[in-house]
């Protein structure tokens, strides 16, 4: 009798799994709905010692966030979550997590870090559907990104970067079934890199697009991608960008929202250098550069809006300074 409990028995055991980046979004996707005007000529400087925890972001580990109560999930312990990674949620709580620690292809964007090779979704505890990656490919990523990227489709899809030594990244769409919807074109070339960002009505007008930011290593190009029915296809791009540091596991270097007051979303991500903030936006003529702001040294956080007391736009540079950009 004990021989056969113990496998039944092990099949229920659960883990409680948190957020390895604080700073992520609770479904992976680098917009907020929040409107905010910012005040660039009178931005709020802080030392680390200097910030208040009842009033001010908290910082630990290179993030500024507010708060990780709600990115708990509890994931059956067989299923093989992916090291190092997040998983995130959905409005119905439906869980997302990346599966798989293996070494298909040795790129190391993230440093020494085992790659993971397919998704699984859960609710309640029980696996609703599942992808594996075939061959050497990969998700070369740090967390899925849910969001309603298709309109004519009900409810959510999931988008991830997949990778391979042959043709480099490109962007992928799946259902919330398990089932492969499209993509975009391959970069073309291995070890090259999409960081993928946000998605959220950028099109000049409010059409659903996806922001990624390809090659952000070796000259970082923003682009824009909206589905067209039959794959992604890219609408706009704009160079001297990046929001990723080689070896880093940040990838909360950039933030769409309103930041001008006009109900039109737009993007901050920092230059090439990292020393400067970049506004941009999309228009009819492709992307549009709204405002710089130099920065007092290189980023090297991730880009957070704070709600209260007031909404704020916060970053940390190399020289251990917190900069509040408010009202």
């Amino acid at each position: 009798m004990k021989k056969t409990l113990i496998p039944l028995l092990a099949s229920f055991i659960f883990i409680s799994i948190y957020a390895f980046d604080p700073s992520t979004p609770k479904n992976g996707n680098l917009y907020s709905k929040h409107s905010l005007n910012l005040d660039q000529t009178n931005p709020k400087l802080y030392s680390i010692n200097s910030l208040n925890e009842k009033k001010h972001p908290l910082f630990k580990n290179g993030r500024l966030f507010e708060t990780i109560e709600n990115m708990g999930a509890k994931i059956p312990k067989s299923i093989g979550i992916n090291i190092g990674s997040d998983v995130v949620t959905t409005p119905e709580g439906y869980h997302v997590a990346l599966t798989g620690n293996g070494n298909r292809y040795n790129h190391r964007i993230f440093g020494p870090k085992k790659e993971a090779t397919g998704f699984v979704v859960i609710k309640n505890g029980q696996v609703t559907a599942k992808y594996e990656l075939s061959g050497k490919r990969i998700f070369e990523t740090l967390r899925p990104l849910i969001a309603d990227i298709i309109p004519e489709n009900p409810g959510s899809e999931i988008l991830l970067t997949a990778s391979d030594s042959d043709q480099g990244a490109r962007l992928e769409i799946y259902s919330m079934t398990g089932a492969f919807i499209g993509s975009s074109e391959a970069i073309g070339k291995g070890y090259r890199w999409m960081h993928l960002l946000a998605v959220a009505p950028f099109g000049p007008n409010g059409e659903i697009e996806i922001a990624t930011v390809r090659t952000p290593h070796i000259g970082g190009i923003l682009e824009y991608y909206r589905w067209n029915g039959k794959e992604l296809i890219k609408t706009a791009s704009l160079e001297g960008v990046s929001t990723h540091r080689i070896n880093s596991n940040n990838l909360n270097m950039a933030i769409a929202a309103d930041f001008t007051g006009n109900h039109k979303v737009e993007l901050f991500l920092p230059s090439q250098d990292f020393r400067t903030l970049i506004l941009v936006k999309r228009i009819q003529a492709g992307v549009t550069m709204l405002k710089t702001i130099p920065l007092n040294g290189e980023l090297n956080t991730n880009l957070m809006i704070t709600t209260y007391p007031k909404k704020s736009l916060w970053l940390g540079t190399n020289n251990n300074t917190f900069t509040e950009y408010g009202y």
